[in-house]
């Protein structure tokens, strides 16, 4: 191959749609049903069902603010309308389940009963009747997607399914929009790279919750999906939130909850009408699907005509396919041999189709198969000999490629034409022109391309239906020769070794002008290229004891330093380019580690300390610790480049095992500082990776090695803990006996309290001394403070902060007074809502009365007082909770402090309560009398008549009155008389 070849011309892109998602329909295939840009029908009859218009995105953001959304729900949807003959899967629109389908719907049938289809059907009619002018008073936007366990596990998960509805909707970043249409806010930045995976999902669902109407929802295959729990966990959350109602449709494979836990809960949160895809639910379409074939494919044509006129005479009348009856036998037999399975009715139209003469069209007919299993047999022998090997290889790439895509149409066309037995094993002259024609000539019902590009790029080859997955991966398949062929160790062992001679092959030819033909020239001449550098290590490494059939070739191909180059090339790595035990070693090839490490001359110290570093620094997996063990016993240094080894294991690997095999083997831990413990913390950003991290901490924690390290090691890993709410990371640190000094414990209590993390602040509470509340006290002041301003933020506080604030103030005496007189002060601005949720989240019986201090009565003085807001309702709210009696001292302070604000209706209220009137109390600093005095002398004196009136209106107070009358009456008469006599 000459430095030429590299000159490639890059495939021209076009975007998809639809339309282009939906391929060509072979020669006497089922019809195709749908047409690009094809108008919308506005008729709801479910027997004319429209075809549903291209889905499109419109933005006020500028182009390169939004990522491109998948076409994968278009595509899937076009594809499954294809394969829909005329009105087939209407029925579902007549069940009585479809009519009583309030919130949830549960399709099942076995693989290849026609599930994918129906859901089409239902979305095409749910979509349509939104469309309805009839319908518009009552519009039901739907959105879909629907899952397919044989495409790329990236299409197959919950980020997949919610860009699907996100591309579903009319996006509008400020307001404006069809409202009709189901239009919602989603912000331009929605879905963006980097951003986290929980952030886009609720977006997306604060999105869908905050549309106005009902909504429907219709989600195939929901069993194929990669992250099932998560769907459904999402799903059920958008349909408890969504206030105008949610119908949700769903299909799988399983017939009853148990069979997945997590749709059981599902459907015991909110019912399901269950429709079942037997044989008898199936056998109408399945009867229409063979009617409209045996009329109007091409291939049946010749067996459509009559005998001649003198063919009687010689007894040579046969009947076919023009005869009613004999078309009405071939139907019923490929309805009884297809027993409700949707899939098998294209397997007996081809062998049909096949049959040369009548007879062989009778005999075929009679010994059709009637299963998958046996369909799939049947296809796999009938592969000629000299093409099962092609067959083989791009069934094996389409099965186990679980971490890639499917292979595109240019990558298979080079995996194809590589060679195992010849070196080199790669030439461009064996390309074959064509794969989706090889594919079609081949194994047409086994392996398909799709796509709607006329590059290559754009076309990945599939396994045809995930019948052929679930058969192919049966042990053993029941196919002559093909027993051990899609055993997982003998098609990753294959794959592997494709993947590394293709590689090398490539590089022998572009090692010669390697400073001139950059990687993206490579990737483009030589399509596999960029799969094969991505994926040839996990191939290697995989179960099954595939590194045990390849250790030989991968040490000849990590030994090679053609192919090092040439990986570094793709990986865009500095030079110089890894050694042949960095490479193995970030690889994760075990043996092929102890391989290299065993040969003559060993590797040097230094190269197993460049090796052990890439080992630390690979994601976890079962190979690190064996492979640092290793590398260790090799002479590797644990403290190389400040600790480093140790710093990675801990905060990349996140493996405990490697990080107790390098403290074991005098790995310093302090040679990183504090910021290692730190970084363990602050690197949690999923529940796996909280719990590796902590395991790794608790390793730490419990290593000799880090006993005699100091507290101030650990402080800012604690303070971390405490601020985010680490709860399990500080019941460590508690455990093992990390202490901070009472000045920064207290720090770290006020900061797990401004938080809001209440078990975190209990833990912290267990090592504050009784006799020295300041820090406790602090922390209640935070506390406090975040309750009381929630008027500021929300309605009524979070939980969480009304849990801190109730562990704080039921903790001693000291600091339930201090609540009380923080309460006090706070009362008067506080909203209802949130003295409600404080005075119910705190026990009364525990903290209602103080031996000293302030309490509750307090509270209600100052509510007493005047200068309240909802001053009534909120002394009604203390009396109601019985966190004062009315009728004790706290009562009557009430009630003398309501006089002397002119608080009548709370006097009242207080006086009905059993408040006592003529209970005496000293006067307040700021009026000018001595002495002690009562309510009613405390009205008078303030000029409140109608609290007067309020107090006297009890009969046992009327003499009481009477004489104070009475008593002022006559005193100022004495006193009239003796200015009189002097």
């Amino acid at each position: 191959m000459l430095i030429k070849d590299f000159v490639a011309v890059v495939p021209s892109t076009t975007t998809e749609t639809i339309a282009a998602a939906t391929r060509t329909t072979p020669a006497g295939g089922l019809p195709t049903t749908v047409v690009a840009a094809a108008p919308i029908n506005h008729s709801s009859n479910p027997q004319q069902e429209p075809i549903t218009a291209p889905i499109t995105i419109t933005s006020t953001a500028q182009p390169t603010a939004r990522p491109s959304t998948p076409p994968t729900a278009s595509a899937r949807l076009a594809a499954a309308l294809r394969h829909r003959i005329g009105t087939t899967g209407s029925w579902l629109l007549g069940t009585p389940q479809f009519s009583a389908w309030e919130t949830l719907l549960w399709l099942h049938g076995p693989t290849g009963s026609g599930k994918t289809v129906l859901a089409s059907t239902l979305v095409q009619h749910l979509r349509s009747q939104r469309q309805s002018a009839a319908a518009a008073a009552q519009r039901r936007p739907c959105l879909f997607y629907l899952f397919d366990g044989t495409d790329a596990r990236e299409t197959n998960g919950l980020e997949a399914m919610l860009k699907g509805f996100v591309g579903q909707l009319v996006v509008c970043e400020e307001g404006g929009g069809d409202a009709a249409g189901g239009v919602v806010a989603v912000p331009s930045s929605c879905g963006e790279e980097g951003e986290g995976e929980e952030k886009f999902a609720r977006v997306v669902e604060d999105a869908i919750v905050g549309m106005e109407g009902p909504l429907d929802v219709v989600v195939d295959g929901i069993d194929e999906c990669a992250e099932r729990a998560a769907v459904v966990q999402w799903l059920d959350g958008v349909m408890r939130k969504k206030k105008g109602g949610m119908r949700l449709c769903v299909s799988s494979r399983h017939a009853e909850p148990a069979e997945e836990p997590c749709f059981g809960e599902l459907m015991r949160r909110h019912g399901s009408q269950r429709i079942a895809l037997d044989a008898a639910a199936m056998s109408d379409d399945i009867k229409a699907v063979a009617q409209w074939a045996l009329s109007n494919d091409a291939r049946f044509g010749r067996w459509q005509h009559r005998s001649g006129a003198d063919a009687f005479a010689f007894s040579t009348q046969q009947r076919d396919l023009s005869d009613a009856d004999f078309r009405k036998d071939v139907v019923d037999t490929i309805v009884k041999r297809a027993d409700g399975i949707v899939q098998l009715v294209p397997h007996h139209l081809d062998a049909l189709a096949q049959s040369a003469t009548l007879r062989l069209f009778k005999r075929t007919l009679s010994t059709l198969p009637a299963n998958l299993a046996d369909t799939h047999a049947r296809l796999l022998s009938a592969v000629p000999t000299a093409h099962r090997r092609s067959v083989i290889r791009l069934l094996r790439f389409a099965l186990y490629s679980e971490s890639a895509a499917p292979l595109t149409a240019a990558e298979a066309t080079d995996a194809l034409a590589v060679s195992l037995d010849m070196e080199p094993a790669f030439d461009a002259q064996d390309r074959v022109k064509d794969v989706a024609d090889l594919i079609a000539g081949l194994c047409p019902r086994l392996l398909e391309v799709r796509g709607s590009g006329s590059g290559d790029g754009e076309r990945r080859v599939h396994v045809a239906h995930g019948s052929v997955r679930e058969y192919l991966l049966s042990d053993p398949p029941a196919a002559d020769g093909y027993s051990d062929a899609f055993a997982e160790g003998a098609a990753k062992a294959e794959m592997a070794r494709v993947c590394m001679a293709y590689l090398a092959a490539v590089a022998g030819v572009w090692w010669r002008n390697a400073a001139a033909v950059p990687w993206e020239v490579v990737a483009r001449a030589f399509p596999f290229a960029g799969y094969a550098a991505r994926h040839w290590a996990a191939f290697a490494r995989a179960d099954e004891g595939v590194e045990e059939a390849v250790v030989g070739d991968v040490v000849a191909f990590v030994a090679d330093e053609k192919t090092r180059a040439l990986l570094a090339a793709a990986a865009a790595e500095p030079s110089p380019f890894q050694t042949p035990l960095s490479l193995a070693t970030q690889a994760g090839l075990r043996l092929t580690v102890s391989a290299l490490l065993k040969a003559q001359p060993p590797p040097s110290a230094d190269d197993c300390t460049a090796a052990l570093v890439h080992a630390c620094a690979t994601v976890s997996n079962n190979s690190n610790p064996t492979i640092a063990a290793a590398l260790l016993s090799g002479g590797a240094d644990p403290n190389t480049s400040s600790g480093l080894p140790l710093t990675l294991a801990c905060t990349t690997a996140q493996s405990p095992a490697l990080v107790d095999l390098l403290l074991s083997a005098g790995a310093d831990p302090t040679l990183a500082g504090p910021a290692l413990p730190q970084t363990l913390l602050t690197t949690t950003t999923t529940a796996d990776n909280n719990n590796n991290n902590l395991s790794v901490l608790a390793t730490l924690l419990a290593h000799p090695a880090c006993a005699a390290t100091s507290i101030d090691y650990w402080t800012p890993a604690l303070a971390t803990a405490c601020e985010d709410g680490l709860v399990e990371a500080a019941q460590l640190f508690h455990s093992h006996g990390i202490r901070l000094p009472p000045a920064q414990h207290g720090l770290l209590l006020r900061l797990a309290a401004r938080s809001g993390h209440a078990e975190l602040v209990a833990l912290l509470l267990l090592d504050i001394n009784d006799h020295d509340d300041h820090a406790a006290a602090a922390a209640l002041d935070e506390a406090l403070w975040n309750v009381a301003q929630t008027h500021r933020r929300a309605p009524a506080p979070s939980a969480r902060h009304l849990a801190t604030l109730a562990v704080l103030a039921t903790h001693s005496a000291p600091l339930t007074s201090r609540f009380w007189r923080g309460l006090e002060g706070q009362v008067a601005v506080m909203n209802l809502q949130t003295l409600d949720a404080v005075l119910t989240a705190i026990a009364p019986g525990t903290i209602a009365h103080t031996a000293h201090g302030h309490g509750a009565g307090n509270v209600l003085e100052r509510v007493c007082a005047g200068g309240v807001f909802d001053g009534a309702a909120k002394a009604r709210m203390l009396l109601a909770r019985g966190v004062v009696d009315a009728a004790g001292e706290d009562g009557a302070a009430a009630l003398r402090a309501a006089c002397r604000g002119g608080e009548a209706e709370v006097a009242k209220l207080l006086v009905e309560r059993g408040a006592d009137p003529y209970a005496e109390g000293p006067a307040p600093e700021e009026v000018a009398w001595e002495g002690w005095a009562n309510a009613f002398a405390v009205a008078e004196r303030a000029g409140r008549g109608e609290i007067v009136d309020v107090l006297s209106r009890d009969r046992a107070w009327e003499a009481e009155k009477m004489r104070r009358v009475s008593f002022h009456v006559v005193s100022g008469f004495d006193l009239w008389n003796e200015d009189e006599w002097m």
